[in-house]
This record gives C-alpha cells, sequence and structure tokens, in this order.
C-alpha cells in the first residue's frame, strides 16, 4: 500500500470537500432509497442495527453526506430483516447511551442473531487507539488522557460492549477517513484492530487513508453507496451469500468504482476497505432463502439444480488458490445467474489476491517480494487439527488475511530450527503480504527474540508500512 499523499496546509475536510465536489460533477450517486415491502421486517427481533452519523462537526470538519448515509443504509438494512436505530449527530454521552441501549436488545435477541454497530463521521487515532468523534467536537491532536475524556473510544465504548452471539454474528462498521485533521505523519489514523471471535470488523478504508466525502448533503459516501447497493441487491434478489462475503464484494465494488472515476484525483485517493474477519459459521445475508433454480436452461429441472449445488460444493471445498481460481471462472462461466454466483465471484478475488503473494511478480511497484515457502500440501486439510483449522485453511486459500495469521499461530513453535516454527514464519509471511500488519509485527517480534535483526526490521517496517502501530507498550528499541 503506497503512503499517504502530502496535503496542503488547508484543513483535510477542505481538502477532500474539493475532491468529491469534482467527483459529484463527474460521475452521480444514486439518490436515497425507498423502504422495502413487508418480506423481512425483522419482527423476530433476529436481527438488530445500531447506526451513528455525525456530520455536525465546527471548524470547517462537517460533513454533509453523513445523514444520507444513515438513512439509505436504514432502508437497505430494513429490507433484509433488520430492526433498526438511527442516531444523528450524537456527541458523546448520547452515543455511549445508545450503545448501552443497543447492548441490552442485544443481549435478549436469539443466540443466532446478527448485532450490527455502524458509524460514519471523523474517526482517529490516539497512541495506537481509534476513536470514533462525537458531534460538535472539534477534531484535532490531544492526548490519550483527554481523548478518553472527550471521544468515544472504538474498543471499550463499542465491541466490548455489544455482547457476541454463540451462533450468529456481531458486525462492527465505521464509516470514516483513518487519517487525523493534523497535518500527515506515520502515527495518524485508525489503527489496525484483530477481530474478537464471532466478530467481523470493516472500515471503509485502510490505515492511514482518507476516505472522501461529497459535499452534496443527498449523496453518500463511497464505501456506504457500495454498500446500500449490494445490500438491495439481496433483498431483492436473495443469494446464498454471507454477510463475510458480502463486505469483500463491497470492498471490490468500492475499489473499482474509484479506479475507473473520470476524475484523477479520485483515483490517486481510490479507498481500500479494511476488513478484520474472525466469525464463525456463515450467515446469509437475505433474510429470505433463494430459490435453486441455475439458469443453465428455460425450465431448470431438478438435476440442473443438483448439478449446480454440486459444482458449488467442489469449489467451496477446493483448498489451493490456483484450483480456486480455476473452479470460480468455471461456475461463472456455466451459471452466471446462479444463487451461488456472488459468492463464486468472492472466492475468485480472493484466489487471487492469495496467488499474487504465494507467486509474486518480478516486477511490482519497482518492488521485488520474496517468495513465500508455502506449497500445495500446506494447504491440505487436516483433519487431525480440528474443523476450526480446516476452515481457516479454505479462508486462507481465498485470501482470508485474518485466517492465516490463526494458521500461523497454531503452528507456533518453541522449537526454533524445527519445520513448525518455519511453517508458522511462512504462514504470518502469508498473512502479512495479505495485508495484515499486526500479523507483521508479531512476525518482526519473533524475529527479535531469534536474534535475526534484519528480518525483524523488515517485518517491522512492513506492518507499519499497513497502518499498524503498535501500542507504545509494545514498541521495543534495537
Amino acid at each position: 500500500m503506497s503512503s499517504p499523499p502530502t496535503l496542503p496546509d488547508a484543513p483535510r475536510r477542505r481538502f477532500l470537500a474539493a475532491q468529491a465536489a469534482l467527483a459529484a460533477a463527474a460521475l452521480p450517486f444514486r439518490g436515497a432509497v425507498a423502504a422495502q415491502t413487508a418480506a423481512g421486517t425483522g419482527a423476530d427481533g433476529s436481527r438488530l442495527a445500531l447506526l451513528i452519523g455525525n456530520r455536525d462537526y465546527p471548524g470547517g470538519q462537517d460533513l454533509p453526506p453523513m445523514h444520507t448515509n444513515v438513512r439509505d443504509l436504514q432502508a437497505a438494512l430494513q429490507g433484509i430483516g433488520f430492526d433498526v436505530t438511527p442516531q444523528l449527530d450524537q456527541d458523546r454521552a448520547g452515543a455511549t447511551q445508545a450503545v448501552e441501549a443497543f447492548k441490552l436488545r442485544v443481549e435478549a435477541m436469539p443466540a443466532d442473531g446478527v448485532a450490527l454497530f455502524y458509524f460514519c463521521g471523523h474517526g482517529m487515532q490516539v497512541d495506537a487507539e481509534n476513536f470514533l468523534l462525537p458531534s460538535r467536537v472539534f477534531p484535532r491532536e490531544r492526548s490519550l488522557k483527554d481523548s478518553l475524556d472527550l471521544y468515544v473510544a472504538l474498543w471499550r465504548h463499542v465491541v466490548e460492549r455489544i455482547p457476541r452471539r454463540p451462533s450468529g454474528l456481531t458486525i462492527t462498521v465505521v464509516d470514516a477517513c483513518r487519517t487525523s485533521p493534523k497535518p500527515l505523519s506515520a502515527d495518524d489514523g485508525l489503527n489496525q484492530v484483530r477481530a474478537p471471535e464471532g466478530e467481523l470488523i470493516v472500515f471503509s478504508t485502510g490505515a492511514g487513508r482518507p476516505a472522501l466525502a461529497p459535499i452534496d448533503d443527498k449523496r453518500r459516501t463511497f464505501f456506504t453507496d457500495a454498500l446500500v447497493r449490494q445490500i438491495e441487491r439481496q433483498a431483492s434478489h436473495p443469494e446464498e451469500l454471507s454477510f463475510r462475503e458480502l463486505f469483500r464484494l463491497v470492498s471490490a465494488d468500492v475499489q473499482q468504482t474509484m479506479r475507473s472515476h473520470p476524475v484523477e484525483d479520485i483515483r490517486e485517493l481510490v479507498q481500500i476497505p479494511f476488513i478484520a474477519d474472525n466469525s464463525g459459521k456463515p450467515v446469509r445475508v437475505s433474510a429470505k432463502a433463494p430459490p435453486p433454480t441455475p439458469a443453465v436452461a428455460e425450465t431448470p429441472t431438478k438435476e440442473d439444480a443438483l448439478a449446480e449445488e454440486e459444482a458449488f460444493n467442489k469449489l467451496r471445498d477446493t483448498l489451493w488458490p490456483s484450483d480456486v481460481l480455476k473452479l470460480a471462472r468455471e461456475f461463472a462461466t456455466r451459471y452466471p445467474k446462479s444463487r451461488f454466483t456472488s459468492a463464486a465471484t468472492v472466492a475468485r478475488l480472493g484466489a487471487e489476491d492469495a496467488y499474487k503473494v504465494l507467486y509474486p511478480s518480478s516486477a511490482t511497484a519497482g518492488q521485488t517480494q520474496q517468495r513465500i515457502g508455502l506449497e500445495r500440501r500446506d494447504f491440505q486439510a487436516r483433519p487431525e487439527l480440528g474443523e476450526a483449522y480446516n476452515e481457516d485453511l479454505r479462508r486462507a486459500a481465498r485470501g482470508d488475511k485474518d485466517a492465516a495469521a490463526r494458521l500461523g499461530a497454531r503452528l507456533k513453535s518453541s522449537d526454533r530450527s524445527g519445520p513448525s516454527a518455519l511453517r508458522y514464519e511462512d504462514w504470518m509471511k502469508f498473512a502479512a503480504e495479505l495485508g495484515n500488519g499486526i500479523a507483521s509485527f508479531e512476525l518482526s517480534r519473533y524475529y527479535l527474540e531469534v536474534g535475526a535483526a534484519a528480518q525483524a526490521a523488515r517485518w517491522e517496517a512492513r506492518a507499519r508500512q499497513l497502518g499498524f502501530n503498535p501500542p507504545p507498550e509494545l514498541r521495543k528499541t534495537r
């Protein structure tokens, strides 16, 4: 990931407004969406969402699209069965009270329910801790102590407060810049995080990167626009698509939209959403089960449906990235309108990322990436290590940086020269090259312990390049 561009001395908000104004003139976003019909109204309380949108900030730091983000996302979520609570322009007390009320509702929901928290507004980092800025607070550099007293701490006030669902899913979504309003530096921006077990955490852009906000209050931000459109699609044309896969589609959508934008400045500031995934059993996005009708004939038969499902199951169970790529492409060609089409697309996109890491190009932005020592045999299922290990293996084959890090952690050995230690290093390198800054930092600490100073420096630099800034207590000097 390239380093953030150097911005002029003018406030960041003004810079983003100017760029977004160009975007608005060149490529309009869709307007507000209509509320969906009665199907999937979430009356059973199994799907709950709290949406907070702050646009009212002083000092020229206001964010006009945030209320539209919330209204449109509320309508889209209601279309897939969510009971939604919207909150606009909340100060610190209002935001934390809203989270506490949401916490009580989540505690009472079914064990397999889905809880979603969404915030759009300003976000920043102080001493490696992530904060969401309350409304009407001037966003500026403060000490950690002052920030704890004035801001909403993402981890303490949100993630740790919302209960996990034993067989469901807890989702946290933050659509905010991951830089701070002060002049950009290496320690700015919302930090990388590791999701707790059973949770999915999504940021609209990478650490240290801006998230563009149009100055038109009737338009949505790039990330929320993609999220709303993908949810609307699942409401109107249900598929066998999990929330985990949904956000990977959103990420691809955001990147494609911005990279193909007619305004050069938008293309240069393309957002790459960050996903921290530690979710368990897949939970389907649509509240309605999709019909099992493959588009291979005008009058599909039962045999057609069985063949479609068998083809997807083969793709789902494949563990080597190049094989996943081949099967995903074949599936898309044979079943272009399948209920598994989007899931197959996500598998293809992720396997492409994994393959590029395993077999890097000799010329990538002028840099040379070392070959990682993982082979086909490392992606073979190992029943003796349990279901969780093999599920992470499947995810890692599809480019999941967090699954790869979990595989590495399982193989870490006190035998610093044994085969398990080598596999630990390779899986952590794989995770780091896929974008896991925490895994890269942990790998650098490992190399410090075994006396490999050059390797330690290399992987610490990679961690910082990815936007991970270790908390002060973990920072060691050499």
